[in-house]
């Protein structure tokens, strides 16, 4: 990560009295410029340090942007002007308010730690309810949406045999082994993480809307990287799973058929030099092809906890 990625964790403490529509005017300065679109990490922490207040950030053009990042923007002919981005950020800052939700940014102290070492993490999250301890090592639990009975029970068991030791859990809410873990840490009253591929006021499928109450009642938190009023696009889900991987010590696949985007979950987490684990109950028929070819990599499958 590069020098500008290299600040101490605090954020921008001295912009942060003035509310407007819901949200501080450094809450709606980040939004505006997680949505700057082209942008990698390091180049929105730039021009992080750059603005003070609105002002500054709507007075920007392209020419100082690309001056400020000493590259060409790809798209300049349809670049947004600034102060539209700052009228959206505004409406996404008042639409957090009803959902109770916020903006976390990559300097913010509840950033999550472990998502900040990695290179490819969001430049901002939005969050409802809180997340664990981050002293704490958390263990992500993936899956396909149409497990078999065994692997789904497997996957609640695990879920909640980790919970009852101190571990919180973390995973897609999707169906079938992700909603699976999710309940099982819930049914123990313990704090569970779902990250989703959609909009932060948007939870997919709609079926699990009663488990994402749960997740927030149980001290949980439900996080994305998408605002409000999201499209959904073809990569939002691959992408969210990078998400999954960096916040966890471990990742347990538990079944999967070949393509599954839980395989995609074990690539980033190898790629963040994580621990990948599949668990012996997935490996059966073809819902289990995927699971049995990432078993054969790694030397065999787990039947229990293992030490992360």
């Amino acid at each position: 990560m590069s020098q500008a990625a290299k600040r101490p964790a605090g954020g921008r403490g001295k912009i942060s009295k003035c509310c407007y529509g819901g949200g501080t005017m450094a809450d709606i300065i980040n939004i505006a410029i997680s949505l700057v679109p082209g942008l990698s990490l390091n180049e929105r922490i730039l021009l992080e340090e750059a603005v003070s207040d609105l002002d500054d950030f709507a007075s920007l053009g392209i020419n100082d942007i690309e001056q400020l990042l000493r590259k060409r923007l790809r798209g300049r002919e349809s670049y947004p002007a600034h102060r539209s981005i700052l009228e959206r950020a505004e409406e996404i800052s008042r639409r957090l308010v009803p959902l109770e939700a916020r903006a976390v940014s990559f300097w913010d102290r509840e950033y999550p730690p472990q998502l900040r070492k990695v290179k490819t993490a969001p430049y901002l999250l939005y969050i409802r309810g809180s997340f664990p301890d981050p002293e704490l090592p958390q263990v992500a639990i993936v899956g396909t949406r149409r497990p078999s009975e065994k692997a789904r029970q497997a996957a609640f068991r695990l879920a909640a045999e980790f919970c009852l030791i101190g571990i919180p859990v973390v995973s897609g809410l999707a169906y079938g082994i992700d909603a699976a873990a999710h309940w099982g840490a819930v049914k123990t009253h313990s704090a569970t993480v779902a990250v989703l591929g959609t909009g932060i006021d948007h939870v997919y499928p709609r079926s699990n809307r009663t488990l994402a109450w749960k997740i927030l009642e149980y001290d949980g938190a439900v996080i994305s990287e998408k605002p409000p009023a999201s499209r959904i696009g073809t990569y939002d889900f691959p992408m969210r799973n990078r998400i999954i991987a960096a916040l966890a010590r471990g990742v347990i696949l538990v079944q999967a058929p070949e393509r599954s985007g839980a395989l995609i979950t074990a690539e980033w987490a190898a790629q963040y030099d994580r621990q990948v684990y599949v668990h012996a109950s997935g490996l059966e028929g073809d819902r289990g092809k995927g699971t049995r070819s990432l078993a054969s990599d790694l030397s065999g499958a787990c039947t229990r906890i293992t030490p992360l």
